[in-house]
C-alpha cells in the first residue's frame, strides 16, 4: 500500500515539474537542459526526497556493519551527487545514481531473502534487514528518467555518451516501475539516434527484442493519438524523422527473431 501510495504521489509531482518546465518555456521559448534541470530540482517534494535519501545514507555509512566496500562506494558518491544537486540545482552527475537505485532494489530483494530463509542473522544480514533504504528505488527512479530524458530531448546527442548510457541503464533495469517505461527507447531513437545504433548491437538478443517491442509500443501510441487531456507534441523535423525511421529499420533488421 506504500509503494502505491508513493506512485500516486509520485506521479503528481512529476506533473508539477512538468507545469514548472512549461512556465520556463513560456518565459523563455528555447529553455536550456541546465534551465530546466533547475526547475524540476527546485520543487519542494523533489528536494525533500533527495534530503531523506542524503541523510539515510549518511547513517548507513555510519553503520559499522557495512563492509561490503563496493556499496560503500557507490554510496559515497551518490551522496557527492545529491549534495550537487541540492546546493547547485544541477543533474550534471545524475546518471551515477543508476547504481544506487539498482542497490536499494537488491537491498530489498536480499531483505526478502533473508526473511524466506529464517533462521539466526550474521551481522550483515540483519543490517541489510535494517536498512530503511532497502526497495526505496521507485521515487528515484522516476526522478531520474525525468532529469536524464530532459538531457536527451533538449541536448540530443550533444548530452553525451554518460547521461545517454544511464537513460538505457535506468531502462533496462526499472522499465516496467518506470510510468511508460517503453518510450525511453524510443525516444533514444528520436533524439540520439546514431548513439543508439552505435550502443545497440551490445545489448543481449533478449534486450534487443524486448527493445524493439517498447519501440513499437510506443509508435503504436503515437499513431492513435494523444488523448483527451494530452497536449499533442510538436512533430519531428523532416531530418529528425528521417533520422528516426533509418535508426528504427536499423533496430528492426538487427533484432534476433524469438
Amino acid at each position: 500500500m506504500r509503494q502505491i501510495m508513493k506512485r500516486i504521489f509520485l506521479s503528481s509531482v512529476l506533473l508539477f515539474s512538468l507545469i514548472v518546465r512549461v512556465a520556463v518555456s513560456h518565459a523563455q521559448d528555447a529553455p536550456t537542459s541546465a534551465q530546466t534541470i533547475e526547475a524540476i530540482l527546485s520543487v519542494a517534494e523533489h528536494r525533500s526526497e533527495l534530503t531523506r535519501l542524503n541523510s539515510s545514507i549518511t547513517a548507513l555509512l555510519a553503520d559499522a556493519r557495512l563492509t561490503d566496500q563496493a556499496a560503500r562506494r557507490t554510496l559515497q558518491e551518490s551522496q557527492a551527487v545529491f549534495t550537487e544537486m541540492l546546493n547547485q540545482k544541477v543533474g550534471s552527475n545524475a546518471g551515477k545514481l543508476v547504481d544506487l537505485a539498482k542497490w536499494l532494489r537488491a537491498q530489498d530483494e536480499e531483505k526478502q531473502a533473508i526473511h524466506g530463509a529464517g533462521g539466526t542473522t550474521t551481522p550483515q544480514q540483519q543490517f541489510v534487514l535494517d536498512n530503511p533504504l532497502a526497495g526505496e528505488e521507485i521515487y528515484l527512479t522516476s526522478l531520474l528518467s525525468g532529469i536524464l530524458g530532459n538531457y536527451l530531448e533538449i541536448d540530443r546527442e550533444a548530452a553525451g555518451s554518460a547521461k545517454l548510457e544511464a537513460l538505457l541503464q535506468l531502462y533496462l533495469s526499472f522499465r516496467t516501475v518506470i510510468e511508460r517505461g517503453w518510450w525511453i527507447v524510443d525516444n533514444l531513437l528520436l533524439y540520439a539516434p546514431q548513439w543508439t545504433r552505435t550502443r545497440f548491437p551490445q545489448l543481449s538478443a533478449d534486450q534487443k527484442r524486448q527493445f524493439l517491442k517498447d519501440v513499437n509500443d510506443a509508435r503504436g501510441e503515437k499513431a492513435a493519438g494523444p488523448a483527451a487531456d494530452e497536449e499533442p507534441a510538436p512533430p519531428p523535423m523532416p531530418q529528425e524523422q528521417a533520422a528516426y525511421e533509418a535508426a528504427y529499420q536499423f533496430i528492426v533488421n538487427n533484432t534476433p527473431p524469438p
